[in-house]
This record gives C-alpha cells, sequence and structure tokens, in this order.
C-alpha cells in the first residue's frame, strides 16, 4: 500500500485508530511532536479502538495522561526504525522508550509480545504502520 500521508494523518482517516489517535494528538504532545515530523521514519504498531476497548477494567486508569503511564505505553508500540512485516524475525527488538518486545513468528502469524498482528505494511510518508490486536504488554506481565 503506497504512502497516503503522515502516521498520523494515516491513523486520524483510517477509522480503526480513534483512541489512539485521540491519545497521541490529545494526551502526549511529545509524541504527536515527534510522529508529526517529517524525519520520523519509525515503526507504530498500531492498536485498534476494540484493542483498546478489551484492556482490562482494573488497567484503563494507566491510559489516562495524568497515570504517568501513558508515554511509556505508546512508547512500547513505536521501534526506532522503519520495519516492514517481512523484516519482522523472531527475537527481541528495543521499543523508543528503552523497553525490549518480543516478535515471535509461527505459523504464518507475528506476534509483539502478547498482540497479533492483524494488518502489516501500511506505508506513510513518515514511517510504516502494522495493526494489531491488543495494547502490547509489558514481557513481564
Amino acid at each position: 500500500m503506497g504512502a497516503k500521508g503522515g502516521v498520523l494523518r494515516i491513523l486520524e482517516k483510517d477509522g480503526r485508530f480513534d483512541f489512539l489517535f485521540r491519545l497521541i494528538v490529545e494526551e502526549t504532545s511529545f509524541v504527536r511532536d515527534v510522529m508529526a515530523s517529517s524525519g520520523w521514519n519509525h515503526t507504530l504498531f498500531a492498536p485498534t479502538d476494540a484493542a483498546f476497548e478489551a484492556v482490562p477494567e482494573d488497567q484503563k486508569q494507566l491510559l489516562d495522561a495524568g497515570s504517568g503511564k501513558l508515554i511509556d505505553i505508546l512508547d512500547r508500540h513505536i521501534t526506532g526504525r522503519m520495519l516492514q512485516a517481512k523484516r519482522l524475525r523472531s527475537g527481541m527488538l528495543i521499543s523508543i522508550g528503552g523497553e525490549p518486545v518480543r516478535i515471535s513468528r509461527s505459523d504464518g502469524e507475528i506476534r509483539i509480545n502478547n498482540a497479533r498482528l492483524i494488518q502489516a505494511d501500511i506505508r506513510a510518508s513518515n514511517g510504516i504502520i502494522h495493526v494489531i490486536d491488543a495494547v502490547i504488554q509489558p514481557l513481564d506481565e
């Protein structure tokens, strides 16, 4: 799929990422500013609205900007380089927040920690988006 604007524009227009877009734009100005820059060129593992709805009730407060954890959660979904799905090998990646995430490939399925990649390689003018079915949890959970 060809680039149809920057990462933020694609998230805004797609219709599956309203919650993620709102978190980035309204709650985390640093992440928004970094993602809006033309030199960004990172990979975003983008949870759908359904993925955010499935977050357990006792963890939903972590998605509030006032929790102090929101940036850590969002950072876990971004890697420091642009990676097409075919380049995602089983092993560890380091997120932009410095936290490791585990990539596993099995029977044609790609997982990032607990999340399953459900659509790969949405190209943006400043990065690449992989759609995932869950909010990525830390490895120790």
